[in-house]
């Protein structure tokens, strides 16, 4: 394993309570990428990539949809370019991979293209004996929607967006690292545990909002205890992150999360200083405090907007109904 002795030496110290940058994340970013192995680059690319989700998806269902791509065209002659550069995955794979699903031929090696993107690529082939039964099932969503005042394709993207964010931190807890792969779990357990207390706050139904199975995730669909059945066993954190969850001031309530997370993020690293986990934390404790740094009181409605963005049904509703109560 690699040892990072003069990088990490050469780090600014930051803290949780810290509101001016040392240094930016993209210079870091850069930096590391420069200093890192192989394989420690593809961690790094692995956690930055859920900032890139939503892109690539745009990336994908572009590519997927079309038209000017024909099974009897020559591969090496189709052109597919990204509307923004991807800095998480190799463009040039993944628009391979995908003329090779949308012309139905041997699909090519990859290097750099995650197998979890591989697979939803291949969810998305339509199967014409299932074609009729979906194709009801998206008559009957599209009258509901109707009926809700909510496009069908603003529908058809949350869950796309839910089903590639699920397979995401699938793959991230089935990695090697177990830093990487423990950082997923718990950042998926704090997502889940306040999607299903938001929820049932704003008087949806919290199975709507759950990502991915597991024991946890399962409680959170189906329990109607108060506390949806979770122990300590399940989540160590979860009176702390239960007394967030109650808390009425939206950024504060942010600034608690973010300082659960960061207080974890020591608690894996302290002791591997030297080692690829201490650059991983430190990077993503930067981005804790960079996105801090660039808020501020007018910016509170925003966060609880992205509060419910994460719940995949954002709504002028629900925002009224959430100040309101607040009022109370």
């Amino acid at each position: 394993m690699a040892k990072y002795y003069a990088t990490i030496a050469g780090l600014p110290n930051i803290g949780v309570d810290d509101r001016k940058l040392p240094i930016q994340t993209d210079a870091l970013q850069a930096e590391l990428r420069q200093e890192l192995t192989k394989r420690d680059r593809q961690l790094l690319d692995l956690l930055l990539m859920e900032q890139e989700l939503p892109q690539i998806l745009e990336t994908i269902n572009a590519w997927l949809s079309d038209d000017s791509i024909h099974w009897e065209d020559d591969p090496s002659e189709i052109e597919l370019e990204p509307k923004e550069p991807l800095e998480t995955i190799d463009a040039k794979e993944l628009a391979d991979y995908i003329i090779a699903v949308q012309q139905r031929t041997k699909r090519p090696r990859t290097k750099h293209l995650p197998d979890f993107i591989k697979e939803y690529i291949e969810m998305r082939l339509p199967d014409p004996e299932l074609e009729e039964e979906l194709e009801e099932e998206r008559a009957e969503m599209r009258e509901e929607l109707q009926q809700a005042e909510e496009p069908y394709t603003i529908w058809q993207l949350r869950l796309e967006q839910d089903k590639l964010m699920a397979m995401y931190y699938d793959y991230l807890m089935h990695q090697k690292n177990r830093f990487v792969a423990e950082w997923a779990e718990f950042n998926l357990n704090i997502k889940n545990i306040l999607a299903a207390y938001t929820s049932r706050q704003l008087g949806f139904d919290p199975k709507e909002y759950i990502i991915g199975g597991g024991t946890l995730q399962h409680h959170l669909r189906t329990s109607q205890a108060a506390d949806f059945s979770i122990t300590e066993e399940l989540f160590p954190q979860i009176q702390q992150l239960v007394n967030i969850s109650r808390e009425e001031d939206i950024a504060r309530r942010e600034q608690l999360i973010d300082r659960l997370r960061w207080d974890w993020l020591e608690e894996q690293t302290f002791f591997k200083p030297f080692d690829i986990e201490y650059l991983l934390a430190y990077y993503l404790e930067l981005e804790i405090l960079e996105r801090w740094v660039s808020l501020n009181e007018e910016t509170g409605e925003q966060v609880f907007r992205q509060i419910v963005s994460q719940l995949k049904h954002e709504s002028t509703t629900s925002l009224e109904e959430f100040k309101r109560k607040q009022k109370k």
